[in-house]
């Protein structure tokens, strides 16, 4: 009868350890995978630059806008023109809604 509860709790403990690290294994995959889908989306970055004296925006790599806006570089300032001439790197939507307003204002 001793050597049967000792099997038991034996087996029991086992089953427990294994789906402590089924879970573990799964929630260690879900958290990596979030992980490389906010990497890969923080990588895809833009370029605003000037196309025909406006103001466009250029997804890397780029070869034609993926976006032109109605804001001419003929009325910003000098310094911002020769920034978006050479092209001003945007990481993500924020940053680009704050150099629009800025531009457009």
């Amino acid at each position: 009868m001793k050597s049967q509860n000792t099997i038991l709790y034996f087996c029991t403990g086992l089953i427990i350890l294994l789906i402590a690290v089924f879970v573990s294994c799964f929630l260690i995959f879900q958290n990596t995978t979030t992980v490389n889908q906010t990497n890969h989306q923080a990588k895809q970055e833009f370029l605003l630059k000037e196309y025909n004296g406006r103001l466009a925006l250029y997804q890397i790599p780029y070869d034609t806008p993926k976006e032109i806006y109605h804001i001419y570089l003929s009325t910003l300032p000098e310094t911002d023109q020769i920034q978006l001439k050479a092209g001003i790197p945007i990481s993500g939507e924020a940053e680009l809604k704050k150099y629009l307003d800025d531009f457009d204002s």
